[in-house]
């Protein structure tokens, strides 16, 4: 189990030790990023690559940078295929084909992943955000627009979407 928090045009204030509030969820490592646009924090649970699984994980160009929680049970044959399109790959985490999926395939890339996921991409050149979750739910995904309606919020645990003071806290 692995943790994530992230905002867009929303700040939430000392937002490196917020992150660290998700612990219990990913004790081995904690990667945050933050600009004025964004705030990514993720909690790492070394399960796949124990050593370049290091998220949040950024693109080649850094056009995308993508948090994910969860495990994509056919990544090394999406790898595979990837791979005979000139993709090369750094690690061998399902975190980094996931990425490269989503690059690749835009959305289609949901068709073609099996697993269990949460997952946050953010396309720096459009100032776009996207957010999926499988299709059971096994990878919880919760967000909220914040309380000054310009920005989102999203997180893996919907308590720390409410101690973050962004958001509402009535349904």
């Amino acid at each position: 189990m692995c943790g994530f928090i992230g905002t867009v045009n929303q700040t939430i204030p000392n937002f490196t030790s917020f992150v660290k509030q998700l612990s219990h969820r990913g004790p081995d490592e904690q990667g945050v990023y933050e600009d004025k646009k964004i705030q990514l924090g993720f909690r790492r649970l070394s399960i796949i690559d124990l050593k370049n699984g290091t998220q949040p994980i950024f693109s080649k160009n850094k056009r995308y940078a993508l948090i994910f929680n969860g495990e994509i049970y056919n990544y090394k044959y999406l790898k595979k295929i990837l791979e005979s399109k000139g993709i090369k790959f750094t690690t061998k985490s399902d975190t980094e084909v996931l990425l490269e999926s989503l690059i690749f395939w835009g959305n289609d890339c949901l068709t073609k992943i099996n697993g269990m996921f949460a997952f946050a991409l953010y396309d720096f050149k459009k100032e776009e955000l996207t957010m999926a979750r499988d299709r059971f739910g096994i990878k919880p995904l919760y967000f909220s627009i914040t309380n000054n309606n310009r920005g989102i919020v999203y997180s893996s645990e919907i308590k720390t979407l409410i101690k973050s003071n962004v958001v509402e806290k009535d349904i």
